[in-house]
C-alpha cells in the first residue's frame, strides 16, 4: 500500500493544464509496450481487463479502474493472461485515428482492451510504487468514466479537448479513493502498532519490579529493539526506560501509603537496586522523600477518622 502522504504529493503535482491524452487499443494475444513518459502514468482501463506486467502489480485491472504507475515505468500491458505472441513497441505503433492519438497494438484484430492513459506531472520520487484506484463505481467517478467513453467514440468537433478534460478530473477522484483507502490501511496498521507496544505496557505495569531492559520489553512487544524504540517514543511520548520508572515510582508511592513495609523493601520489590537511588527519584517525582511522605500519609489518614 503506498503511504497516503505519497498519494497528497502526487495530487498536488497534477497540471493545472490537461494530461496528453492517449488511447491504447490492444488484441489478444499482442503485448503493447507503452510509450515512455515523462512523469507519473495514468491508465484508465474503459473496457475489457488489464493484464500488467510486473512484479508489484500482478492482480487484473478490470473496467472502470484507474492504475498510476510511477514516474520512469514503461507498462507492459496485456489484453489477456497468457504469453503473448507479438510485441508491439507503443511508440512505433502511435496513429492518428478520428481525431485521437491511438496506440495501435491490434494488428487488423479486434480490440479486446481499451484504455484511455494520460501523464501526471511527477518525477521518480513522488510515487514509490503502482497504485490501483476504483473509480468507474464511485457516485462521483461512474459519469465521468462514462463520458470518457462516449467522448471516445464520438466523432464531434472538440472532443479530444473534453476528454483530456475529463481525464483529468478523473484521476483526481482515483487519487482520493486511493488516499482513502491508504488512511484506512494506515489507520489498521496504527491499531496494530498500539496493540504491540500496549503489551509492553501491560508487562511493566503486572511486574513493575522486574527486571525490565528496552531488549525484554521488545521481546513482550513481538518487535525488533530499533523498530519498538520508535513506536514506543512516538505513542507513549517518553522511553521505555523512563516510563518502567514511572510506573515503578507510582507502585512505590501506593505501597508506602498502604502498607507497613520498610522504605528498603518497598524499594526492592519495585525494581530499584539501592534505597538512597530510590529516595533521590523518589523526592523529584512527589516533592518528599519515602520516609517524609509515608508519614504525612498517615497524618491525613489519622485526620481522616477523627
Amino acid at each position: 500500500m503506498v503511504p497516503r502522504g505519497q498519494l497528497a504529493s502526487l495530487l498536488a503535482t497534477i497540471d493545472s493544464a490537461t494530461p496528453a491524452f492517449t488511447l491504447f487499443e490492444v488484441a489478444a494475444g499482442i503485448r503493447l509496450l507503452g510509450p515512455p513518459v515523462e512523469g507519473v502514468a495514468a491508465l484508465l482501463v474503459l473496457s475489457g481487463t488489464l493484464h500488467l506486467q510486473g512484479d508489484d502489480l500482478a492482480e487484473p485491472v478490470g473496467a472502470g479502474r484507474l492504475v498510476l504507475l510511477p514516474a520512469g515505468r514503461r507498462a507492459a500491458i496485456d489484453a489477456v493472461p497468457r504469453p503473448p505472441d507479438i510485441t508491439v513497441d507503443g511508440k512505433r505503433s502511435l496513429v492518428h485515428r478520428n481525431g485521437w492519438l491511438v496506440a495501435d497494438a491490434t494488428r487488423g484484430r479486434p480490440a479486446q482492451l481499451v484504455i484511455a492513459a494520460a501523464r501526471i506531472a511527477g518525477s521518480g520520487d513522488v510515487l514509490g510504487a503502482p497504485v490501483v484506484a476504483p473509480v468507474g463505481d464511485t457516485p462521483a467517478g461512474r459519469p465521468i468514466v462514462g463520458l470518457i467513453r462516449a467522448e471516445c467514440a464520438s466523432g464531434a468537433s472538440g472532443h479530444p479537448a473534453l476528454a483530456m478534460s475529463l481525464m483529468s478530473a478523473c484521476v483526481v477522484q482515483g487519487l482520493r479513493r486511493a488516499m482513502e483507502a491508504a488512511s484506512e490501511s494506515e489507520s489498521d496498521a496504527e491499531a496494530a502498532t498500539l496493540g504491540l507496544v500496549g503489551r509492553a505496557v501491560a508487562a511493566v505495569r503486572a511486574q513493575p519490579g522486574a527486571p525490565h531492559t528496552v531488549d525484554t520489553l521488545a521481546d513482550a512487544a513481538g518487535m525488533s529493539r530499533s523498530t519498538f524504540l520508535r513506536h514506543f517514543r512516538r505513542l507513549m511520548r517518553t522511553t521505555p526506560i523512563e516510563f518502567v520508572q514511572r510506573v515503578r515510582l507510582e507502585e512505590a508511592r501506593a505501597m508506602l501509603g498502604g502498607t507497613s513495609l520498610p522504605v528498603k523493601a518497598v524499594a526492592a520489590r519495585t525494581g530499584f537496586q539501592s534505597r538512597s537511588h530510590f529516595s533521590r527519584l523518589f523526592r523529584a517525582a512527589f516533592g518528599l522523600d519515602p520516609s517524609s511522605f509515608r508519614q504525612h500519609s498517615e497524618a491525613q489518614a489519622d485526620a481522616a477518622r477523627d
